[in-house]
């Protein structure tokens, strides 16, 4: 504990990163040699916490998704990390597609059968998944998760699977006909 209070004072400052890298390899060899499952999942979400902190997103989404991975096998009780981590994992990768430009600006309306099929990229179609997930996991649904659900539907859209999209809009309308997304999902 008084090495992550470390990592806390020192973030931002030239130090931070040696405390850091410390902090992170302390967790590497505490998470190899544990076999408690509920010890995993926690050391799994204090490497992501401390991979997000330092902006290292993709390592923090791999251990965020870690801890969703052990849900089956954790006690009710040690439950409660996985729906912080599925949130934590479908945000970050979010901002990550955000910062590749994955988004579309504008969508412009196709016939269904009029359209090709694109390529989706792995990164966008597990963070998909992880947005469909979300509910099943018991992750806190605020106003973000609204905004992943519309994204998720324009990405599909934009790949030309306009069937799917539109269905998952429509589905979406009917169940929050009142929703910050209901206007621009019409």
């Amino acid at each position: 504990e008084s090495l992550q209070k470390s990592f806390t004072v020192t973030r931002g400052r030239p130090e931070g990163k040696d405390v850091t890298q410390a902090l992170l390899a302390v967790y590497e060899i505490l998470l190899r040699n544990q076999t408690d499952v509920s010890a995993q999942a926690q050391l799994r979400y204090n490497m992501a916490e401390t991979h997000a902190a330092v902006d290292d997103l993709p390592r923090a989404v791999q251990q965020y998704r870690g801890v969703t991975e052990l849900a089956g096998q954790l006690s009710l009780r040690d439950r409660a990390l996985v729906p912080k981590a599925a949130f934590q994992a479908m945000a970050i990768r979010y901002e990550q597609l955000t910062r590749k430009q994955m988004f579309p600006k504008e969508l412009k309306p196709v016939a269904p059968f009029a359209v090709q099929e694109a390529v989706i990229p792995t990164m966008v179609t597990e963070w998909i998944s992880w947005v469909d997930e979300a509910p099943r996991v018991g992750a806190h649904l605020d106003s973000s998760y609204a905004t992943f659900r519309f994204e998720a539907a324009r990405l599909l859209y934009h790949s030309g699977r306009v069937r799917p999209a539109v269905d998952r809009l429509r589905g979406w309308l009917a169940s929050e006909p009142a929703g910050k997304y209901a206007v621009p999902a019409a």
